[in-house]
This record gives C-alpha cells, structure tokens and sequence, in this order.
C-alpha cells in the first residue's frame, strides 16, 4: 500500500504552516496537528495513508517523544522525523527497536525537508 501523506505536527503555527507549504510544494499531501493529542486522533483516523511523522520534539504535554510513543503504539512501522531547533541528538539512540527515526534540525530548507521525508517514505 502507498502511504504518501504526511502527518506534520507542531505547536508553532508558522512552523506548521511553512512546513506543510514545503511538503505540498514538493508533491507530497500534508495533514497538520497543533500537538500530541491532535496528532494522535489524525493518526487514529488515518494510519493507513500516512506514509511519515515531521514532529517537533519540544512541544507542550505530550511531547515529541511521548507522542511518538503513541503513533508507534498504534503503528510500529511509522518513519518519523524529529525536529528541534534545539542541539542534535542520535534519534534511533532515544528510539530503539521502532520504526526509522530521523533528525532534522530547526530552521531547515525546503530540500533538506523534501530529502528526509522522502528517504523515510522510500523505508516505509
């Protein structure tokens, strides 16, 4: 099954905005969420067309990781890239055992973008 949408959660509404303008400008179909929770009934809703998770790891309870925890909960396999305007970190060191996870550090550009979300798409 191709899964080409794109599930891109932040609580930063520009950063959402932007982000999702490049994705959708680099062919891709976007779904936003403003959180955790927000995120999590998208997901609930339609785990079968999301092919990829662009989350931001500081955002207010549930945070990127724990909502993660929960995506993968209900789908093991979901690739995600996290992203944080803070320091890098080894994603797959917080994540073992689950699906690809990848790091993509704030701010970012269009192709940077385009890149992660397609090698995690092409792993899907």
């Amino acid at each position: 099954m191709q899964r080409n949408k794109v599930l891109v959660v932040d609580d930063e509404p520009i950063v959402r905005s932007v982000a999702s303008a490049m994705l959708e400008d680099a062919g891709f179909e976007t779904l936003v969420a403003a959180d955790g929770e927000e995120a999590e009934r998208l997901f609930t809703e339609q785990a079968d067309e999301i092919g990829a998770v662009l989350l931001d790891l500081t955002m207010p309870a549930p945070d990127g990781r724990e909502t993660l925890k929960r995506l993968r909960a209900l789908r093991p396999d979901v690739p995600a890239i996290l992203t944080s305007g803070y320091a890098d970190f080894d994603a797959a060191e917080d994540f073992p055992g689950t699906g690809q996870t990848d790091f993509l550090q704030k701010p970012y550009s269009a192709n940077a973008l385009a890149e992660k979300v397609q090698a995690a798409l092409e792993l899907a």
